[in-house]
C-alpha cells in the first residue's frame, strides 16, 4: 500500500507540477512527502488544515480544493497583506487506501479542474482494478492516454 500511494503521490506531483505534496494512509498517517519541511510539519495551523482536508476527501470521497487561508469565509482576511503566502491546496482520496495533497503558491498558477478530476478518475480506477504495482511513469503514461 505504502509504495502505490507514494508512486501515485509522485505521479501526480509530476502531472500537476506542484510544490509540494503527502500521501496520507486512511489513518491520517503521512506516508511520504516532497518538499514539506519539518519546519512546515511543525506549525500546527498547517498541520491542522491539511489534515482537515486529506480527512474531508476520504469521508467525502472526492476531490477537495481548497486554499490555506481562507476555511470560513467570515474569517477572511481584510486586507491583501496575506495574498503572498495564498496557497491552491488539492486533496485526492483514493478509495480504501488514504488520499494524496498537493499545493503549490497561487502565484504560480491554479490547478486546472480537468487535472483535478483526470487524477481523481486514475486514483479510483487504480483502486477499484487493483492495479497497484505501478510505477509512477506507468501511472503518467495512463494518465495522459486517459
Amino acid at each position: 500500500m505504502t509504495t502505490f500511494l507514494t508512486n501515485f503521490m509522485r505521479a501526480a506531483h509530476t502531472i500537476t507540477k506542484s510544490e509540494r505534496c503527502m500521501a496520507f494512509d486512511t489513518d491520517l498517517k503521512m506516508l511520504d512527502s516532497l518538499n514539506i519541511t519539518d519546519e512546515d510539519m511543525e506549525k500546527q495551523r498547517f498541520a491542522d488544515l491539511v489534515s482537515l482536508w486529506v480527512e474531508q476527501a476520504i469521508e467525502d470521497s472526492k476531490a477537495v480544493i481548497a486554499n490555506n487561508l481562507i476555511t470560513d469565509s467570515s474569517k477572511a482576511p481584510k486586507t491583501n497583506i496575506h495574498l503572498k503566502d495564498l496557497r491552491m491546496v488539492v486533496a485526492i482520496p483514493i478509495e480504501g487506501y488514504g488520499a494524496i495533497y498537493l499545493d503549490q503558491a497561487i502565484r504560480k498558477g491554479v490547478f486546472e479542474r480537468v487535472v483535478v478530476d483526470k487524477i481523481t478518475q486514475l486514483a479510483n480506477h487504480l483502486a477499484q482494478s487493483g492495479e497497484t504495482g505501478l510505477s509512477e511513469d506507468d501511472m503518467i503514461e495512463m494518465y495522459n492516454e486517459m
